[in-house]
């Protein structure tokens, strides 16, 4: 039996309505909701929109081609462009924000998306999960060893986040749909799920196959040995766990669990079961 013990990753305060600036005079505000049967429709000037999206990341595109690029997305038939805003990105240096060089401008790539018709899923993290460099988390955090990352229960953490996303509320504010802008939606922490740390007891080791069908998508250490990645889609659902790395007697496990937020049942196969 495994004993269980989440370790949150907690989502930042939402903080991006606290700052307010002055609405674009020329630009036509629009009203995004939900609507039909339970919800289950986006509405846009309270007419059925369909959101056509693909993923378009300004701080990895040159500025001079942010309006290309978007032209090219429209010209495949896309609405709407997902975007991240990468944190490390804007703050390299603790305290000192770059939301206004030509390549770090997501005000420019705001306007230019609303200019050319193209509306934006955004995502400031503050963790991003797009394959850039320590999640967007700024490289100054890890200097506390003891610092809690993704966790708002650390008040130094916490106090960073918040900082963070009050500088980027001035330069989103006047970019939401409802002002003229061309943002329709904000999503605060990208990939939030949870850590569960558990230990199990064996009279015996054995080469063991961990089933991991009953949980999402992530990845599993036994003892600190890193046993790989599982999901529930295709054949990742059982991993490998060698004899060795195995103890008699107590044993830690953790799961990283991209989409699930309680554990679940976890067993484990050797040649003899």
């Amino acid at each position: 039996m495994i004993v269980w013990k989440q370790v949150l990753m907690s989502c930042a305060i939402c903080l991006l309505a606290a700052v307010s600036r002055g609405q674009d005079a020329s630009a036509t505000a629009h009203r995004f909701s939900f609507g039909g049967a339970d919800n289950s429709e986006f509405l846009l000037d309270g007419q059925p929109f369909q959101i056509r999206a693909g993923e378009m990341h300004p701080d990895r595109i040159p500025p001079e081609y942010w309006r290309h690029r978007i032209r090219m997305a429209k010209a495949m038939g896309l609405n709407t462009a997902a975007i991240y805003v990468f944190w490390n990105a804007h703050e390299p240096e603790e305290g000192r924000y770059d939301f206004t060089s030509p390549a770090r401008d997501v005000g420019a790539f705001l306007r230019i998306a609303r200019d050319e018709g193209m509306w934006v899923l955004l995502r400031p993290g503050p963790y991003c999960c797009g394959e850039w460099d320590f999640g967007g988390i700024p490289t100054y955090l890890p200097r506390y060893p003891d610092l809690k990352l993704r966790a708002l229960a650390d008040a130094r953490y916490a106090k960073a986040v918040e900082h963070y996303l009050r500088e980027l509320a001035g330069v989103v504010r006047p970019n939401l749909v409802e002002n003229g802008g061309s943002i329709l939606m904000v999503q605060i922490e990208n990939e939030y799920g949870g850590i569960f740390k558990g230990h199990f007891n064996l009279d015996t080791v054995a080469d063991t196959f961990l089933d991991m069908s009953k949980w999402k998508k992530g990845v599993v250490w036994v003892n600190g040995h890193n046993l790989g990645r599982f999901w529930f889609i295709g054949p990742q659902q059982r991993l490998f766990c060698p004899a060795p790395w195995l103890e008699a007697g107590a044993n830690d496990i953790v799961v990283l669990d991209l989409v699930m937020t309680e554990p679940q049942p976890l067993e484990g196969k050797t040649e003899r079961n």
